[in-house]
């Protein structure tokens, strides 16, 4: 029985060096949490754990959103839209460069698009899976163009064999079919 209090003892000493560590003064979810045992602790500190990381999420999209109202765009959900107001802010300076001459409507309606795009967060993936498919699809039409190339010569080859296979009554080579592909070979060279 002894050896168990001195173990149990040890215990509770090492929890309250490691509640008193920080200048003496104990919290009150650690004085409280030093009372309870087993599951239930592991319980209260995982809901902790959890609840603190909801909070941090909470912040940083908070942030988020103020840097997205600074820069004009609105913020539904987890899809970025040009804020209503910047809308109608182009709407009117369209219809007061309808007035005026047409180089200075293209001009400024182009920087009011390049100001207020959306921002894509997806753009990096789709440009590298954009460039594979064009890489594949040079591919098949070299492995086409390969396989036309490769059957061409195989007709090319058996009608030949076929010319240079005939032969006259008496067994001789034709010698008209041996002079053309003589006469080939020397105009490919």
């Amino acid at each position: 029985k002894s050896v168990k209090r001195s173990s149990n003892n040890n215990r509770n000493d090492s929890r309250r060096r490691k509640m008193t560590a920080a200048g003496g003064v104990v919290g009150v979810e650690s004085f409280a949490m030093a009372k309870t045992k087993g599951v239930t602790r592991a319980i209260q500190e995982f809901r902790n754990r959890k609840q603190k990381k909801v909070t941090a999420k909470a912040a940083l999209l908070r942030q988020y959103q103020k840097a997205m109202k600074r820069e004009g765009l609105e913020t539904t959900g987890r899809l970025h839209q040009q804020s209503k107001q910047p809308q109608q802010e182009n709407e009117s300076n369209t219809n007061a460069n309808k007035n005026d001459d047409g180089d200075k409507k293209s001009s400024s309606s182009s920087s009011l698009q390049n100001k207020h795009k959306k921002m894509n967060p997806y753009h990096k993936s789709l440009q590298k899976n954009q460039q594979l498919q064009q890489e594949r699809q040079e591919r098949l039409a070299r492995q086409k163009q390969q396989e036309e190339q490769r059957v061409q010569k195989g007709k090319e080859r058996r009608q030949r064999t076929k010319l240079l296979s005939k032969r006259t009554r008496r067994g001789q080579p034709v010698m008209k079919h041996m002079i053309h592909d003589i006469l080939n070979k020397l105009s490919q060279k």
